[in-house]
């Protein structure tokens, strides 16, 4: 009796399983690769974040360093991610660079512990209307700050692609319109369905009945 190949199976045949070695590297490798990705990314921006806080006395009023870091990562966040999704499909360089960018650098750059204990810690110094005033305005304004940056980032991406239309004879994206992935052949349609101002030449079918019916219009 012989035995069946990991890849066969009796009803129907060869099956989506793959051996290691047919998979590309960085499948191989995806549980160990993307993590790399965030802890050096995470490093970075803990290491950035670190250098900042040092321009921020212990006994300020309102932690305005931690302030602008969050508002400044909440912006590049929605920037970031809103720009890859709307320019490419989230594999390969593209998601490894996401993990490194967004979850490393600015998960780490951006802090959410600290934030909350600046807010108790004023909360514990009887500085009730600075403790409020704080925790309210960081979080309105890192919403708004994420939605201006997931706006930047859908006007840079329409801006690309039309740029790219241009310089291949394609007609340009509306304002309002998603920007398809620029690296898929059909992401502008095919241009063989775009409608031209030359008429498709005629068969010689086409050209005999037409004989046919000025002749005998003739008679």
């Amino acid at each position: 009796m012989s035995s069946l190949l990991p890849s066969q199976s009796p009803s129907t045949g060869p099956s989506s399983f793959e051996s290691p070695s047919s998979m590309p590297p960085a499948s191989r490798h995806s549980p160990i690769i993307p993590a790399l990705c965030v802890f050096a990314g995470g490093a970075l921006g803990t290491a950035i974040r670190a250098g900042f806080s040092f321009l921020q006395p212990a006994s300020v009023t309102w932690p305005y360093v931690t302030f602008v870091v969050n508002l400044c990562g909440a912006f590049i966040l929605g920037f970031l991610l809103e720009y890859l999704s709307l320019t490419g499909k989230d594999e390969g360089g593209r998601k490894l660079f996401r993990l490194f960018a967004g979850t490393g650098i600015m998960g780490g750059f951006t802090t959410y512990g600290t934030f909350i204990l600046e807010v108790d810690s004023r909360f514990q110094a009887h500085k009730i209307g600075i403790a409020v005033a704080y925790a309210i305005v960081s979080v309105v304004c890192g919403l708004v700050l994420a939605g201006l940056g997931v706006m930047t980032a859908n006007a840079v991406a329409n801006h690309s692609a039309n740029k790219y239309a241009r310089a291949h004879h394609l007609p340009e994206l509306p304002e309002d319109f998603g920007t398809p992935d620029l690296d898929a052949p059909d992401a502008f349609g095919d241009p063989g369905h775009l409608e031209t101002s030359a008429p498709a030449p005629a068969s010689n079918s086409e050209h005999k009945k037409s004989d046919e019916h000025e002749k005998g219009g003739a008679r």
